[in-house]
């Protein structure tokens, strides 16, 4: 690694001439500072400057070694406008103004490559230089971004159907229960599901559906719908999650008797609306569920 500080002064050592050429009276280096281009050669026995290309330099050490003065070139004949020299000692500023300190020293490897400059007080690189003039401005430092996940409502891999026990089956009414977690629910054995077996009765609730797939109910929320929206006012249950009921599509088709809101009193659709996909969706996901149910009626079958 070259440090600018030490090399300013070093001797050019030519092996072709075993003489002194000259001495390193400063680097110039790109627009952004990211690499050092050329070195700035005092002549000794002749009057004015030359520039040397960093990449003809043999080794640095003690003496800058060349191999012969061929790759001396004028500065006449070299595109200044982009150079930048004379970086020792410049200001240093951040994009909000805050004095940073002057530069103290520029760290390169051989090839040119810039890797940081040095303040009193802490370093930056080449990457952090907003703009260069009689003074370095930095950029503002990056803010983090917040990394907010989507979070997403996990779905089962399987439904289960639920089956309400009678009073004489379980010995006392049943309290209700909680909404039911179906991930939770181990796949039961077929002599125990016979046993848990109960007759549907005749006129089904208004929440079943006439395929074989059933909807997922906790016992609160059948009871909701047997009773009536009387029960559904006072139950504990009233506030049924969105997952108790898996399958709905018995519900499209039917037209709402009453308008539909979500617990903060947001309208998700207007009475005498037709029930679709879509208004189910907006249930679902405003625990509304039950409550379409209850408040729509399912279309008369037309002669």
């Amino acid at each position: 690694m070259i440090k600018l500080s030490s090399l300013i002064g070093k001797p050019v050592l030519c092996l072709a001439s075993s003489c002194i050429s000259g001495s390193v009276a400063d680097v110039y280096f790109d627009e952004y500072c990211k690499k050092a281009v050329y070195f700035c050669i005092d002549k000794m026995y002749e009057n004015g400057v030359c520039l040397l290309p960093v990449k003809e330099a043999n080794s640095v050490s003690d003496a800058v070694v060349i191999a012969d003065e061929v790759p001396f070139v004028s500065p006449a004949d070299v595109d200044m406008t982009a150079m930048r020299s004379g970086l020792k000692d410049m200001a240093v500023y951040s994009q909000s103004g805050a004095f940073k300190g002057d530069i103290s020293n520029v760290l390169f490897t051989n090839a040119g490559k810039v890797q940081k400059l040095v303040l009193p007080e802490g370093e930056f690189t080449p990457q952090a230089i907003l703009s260069i003039g009689e003074v370095i401005i930095l950029k503002s430092a990056v803010k983090a971004k917040r990394n907010d996940k989507k979070r997403t409502i996990p779905r089962p891999k399987q439904d289960y159907p639920v089956h309400i026990l009678n009073d004489e089956q379980i010995g006392e009414t049943p309290a209700p229960a909680q909404p039911i977690i179906t991930q939770n629910i181990k796949p039961l054995s077929a002599a125990s599901v016979a046993a848990s077996m109960v007759e549907i009765p005749t006129k089904p609730a208004v929440a079943l559906s006439s395929d074989k797939r059933e909807p997922v109910l906790s016992n609160g929320a059948f009871q909701i719908i047997l009773d009536g929206s009387e029960a559904y006012s006072y139950d504990d249950d009233a506030h049924t999650p969105t997952r108790v009921i898996c399958d709905y599509e018995f519900l499209l088709g039917r037209t709402l008797g009453a308008d539909l809101r979500t617990y903060s009193g947001e309208l998700i659709a207007n009475e005498g609306c037709v029930v679709t996909d879509m208004i189910v969706d907006r249930a679902r996901r405003a625990g509304k569920l039950v409550e379409l149910t209850l408040n729509s009626v399912k279309p008369t079958a037309k002669n």
